[in-house]
């Protein structure tokens, strides 16, 4: 379950606007905000997407996988003939 980054990443930031809402909860019923909830939505959305992030970075395999990738892609020859229809220095057909 937590070699998954967005699983990983949901269930921490979940936890952690949870707890922050549970510790601010008496100080939310004094305050008079008329949006008290935005401070929860951007803890969420901080938590989730360092930890996204720190997850993708720190689990070895997944760079492992995006260098293998790299690796093919690079490997493949390219053509450097100009093709026959195309002569350097005629004028554009329009």
């Amino acid at each position: 379950m937590f070699d998954e980054p967005m699983v990983f990443a949901l269930l921490i930031s979940s936890l952690i606007s949870l707890g922050y809402y549970m510790f601010n909860r008496e100080k939310d019923r004094q305050n008079r905000n008329h949006n008290p909830n935005m401070k929860y939505v951007l803890t969420f959305g901080i938590v989730f997407i360092v930890s996204l992030l720190g997850k993708i970075l720190y689990n070895g395999r997944d760079i492992s996988k995006v260098e293998e990738v790299v690796e093919r892609v690079v490997e493949v020859p390219f053509s450097s003939e100009i093709p026959a229809e195309l002569e350097v220095g005629e004028k554009p057909p329009f």
